[in-house]
């Protein structure tokens, strides 16, 4: 696949950047999914799975892809690049992001201490087993934020159970 000069939803018009209407509409539904709960990977898998030229490589460039255009201000008119979202929608969407990656400190739990020796030693349980398995699946598709931190929690204190 070929190197773009500009990015994705834009086009030269007579040595102006506009928007290319027919990517802008990708670009609006991925701002609309990611904003009603979807994982920034299951966008990129979808639009993989329907063979978009821009999104062919792999499931997981497709997810990359999705997350830059998501999070890159140019799509909300920075820079002289006109808007494809308004700003309220951008901004929405980098808070989420934002609440994904970086953690609000008051939503932290206290992790217990303990001390790593030679004898210490980690068994996944049947348990850990399937509780990976939903975590991957509900972060393929529609999850809620507050649903899937439990469920990480929950998780987290399985494993910690398995430490012998």
């Amino acid at each position: 696949m070929a190197r773009r000069k500009i990015p994705y939803g834009f086009h030269f018009v007579n040595g102006k950047i506009e928007i290319c209407e027919e990517e802008a509409i990708i670009i609006r539904r991925m701002f609309g999914e990611y904003l009603d709960g979807k994982a920034m990977y299951g966008i990129g898998v979808e639009l993989f799975n329907e063979r978009l030229s821009y999104f062919s490589d792999s499931k997981e460039k497709s997810s990359c892809k999705v997350s830059s255009i998501i999070r890159d201000e140019w799509y909300a008119g920075a820079d002289e690049y006109p808007a494809i979202v308004d700003t309220d929608t951008f901004e929405k969407a980098h808070s989420r992001w934002k609440d994904n990656v970086f953690l609000n400190p008051i939503d932290k739990k206290e992790v217990p201490q303990f001390t790593v020796n030679e004898k210490t030693s980690y068994k996944p349980s049947d348990t850990v087993l399937q509780l990976e398995n939903q975590l991957k699946e509900m972060l393929n598709g529609n999850f809620e934020i507050e649903e899937t931190r439990n469920m990480i929690l929950q998780l987290a204190a399985e494993k910690y159970s398995c430490i012998q």
